[in-house]
C-alpha cells in the first residue's frame, strides 16, 4: 500500500511536471508566432507610417521653401519700386529747386540787365557836364551831386544783389569779357589794349551779363 500511494504521488508529479512543460512551450510558440508576425507585422506598418510623414513633411518644407522664395522675390521687386519711386521723387525735387533758383536767377539778371541802362544815363549826364561848369553855377553843382549820390546808391544796391562792375581801361582785350566797337591807331605800345571804354562791363554772380563796350588800339 506504501508503495502504491508513493507510486502515484510520483505520478501526479511528472503529470504536474509534464503539464507544466507543454504549458511552457505553448506559451513560447505562441510569443514567437506573435512576436514573428503580429508584432513585426505592426512595426513594419509603423515604420512605413513613419516614412510617409517624412516624405510629407519634406514636402511641405519644399513648399514653404517656394513660397519663401516667392515672397522675397516679391519684397525684393517692391524694394526696388519703392528706391525707383524715391529716386524719382527726388529728382522732381532736385529739378523743381533748380528750376525755381534759375528763374529766380534768370528775373533778376533781367532786371538788373535793365536798371545797367539806367545806370549808363546818370553816368554820362554825370560826364557830359563841361569841366568847371558846376564851380560857377551852385544849382548844376548841387545838381550834379544829387546824381552822383543816386548813381552811387544805385551802384550799391546792384552790388548787394550780386552785380558787380567791372573797369576795362588798359586790359588786354578779352572777348569774353570786352565788345571791340572800334580801333584806335597807336604808335607806341602794343595792339588789343583797350584804349577808349563806352560802356562799362558788369557781371553777375561771377557770370558776365554785358561786356565792356570798347575801343582796341592797333599799332601802325
Amino acid at each position: 500500500e506504501y508503495l502504491i500511494c508513493s507510486y502515484r504521488a510520483k505520478s501526479k508529479e511528472m503529470l504536474r511536471r509534464a503539464c507544466l512543460s507543454v504549458a511552457c512551450t505553448a506559451r513560447q510558440g505562441a510569443i514567437s508566432a506573435f512576436s514573428s508576425k503580429g508584432f513585426c507585422s505592426e512595426a513594419k506598418d509603423e515604420g512605413q507610417s513613419q516614412e510617409l510623414s517624412v516624405e510629407e513633411l519634406q514636402t511641405q518644407v519644399a513648399s514653404l521653401k517656394a513660397d519663401l522664395e516667392k515672397a522675397q522675390e516679391e519684397a525684393k521687386a517692391s524694394k526696388d519700386k519703392a528706391l525707383h519711386a524715391l529716386a524719382e521723387v527726388e529728382n522732381v525735387r532736385k529739378r523743381s529747386e533748380r528750376n525755381v533758383a534759375d528763374a529766380k536767377q534768370h528775373g533778376q539778371q533781367k532786371f538788373a540787365t535793365a536798371m545797367l541802362e539806367v545806370y549808363d544815363n546818370l553816368e554820362r549826364a554825370v560826364d557830359n557836364v563841361p569841366s568847371g561848369a558846376a564851380d560857377s553855377d551852385p544849382l548844376l553843382k548841387t545838381f550834379i551831386e544829387g546824381v552822383v549820390l543816386t548813381e552811387n546808391v544805385m551802384l550799391n544796391v546792384l552790388q548787394s544783389q550780386g552785380v558787380k562792375k567791372y573797369d576795362a581801361m588798359g586790359e588786354k582785350f578779352d572777348p569774353n569779357l570786352h565788345a571791340a566797337l572800334f580801333e584806335v591807331p597807336v604808335t607806341d605800345g602794343e595792339s588789343g589794349i583797350v584804349q577808349q571804354v563806352i560802356k562799362k562791363g558788369f557781371s553777375y554772380n561771377e557770370r558776365v551779363i554785358r561786356p565792356a563796350q570798347v575801343g582796341v588800339s592797333r599799332k601802325d
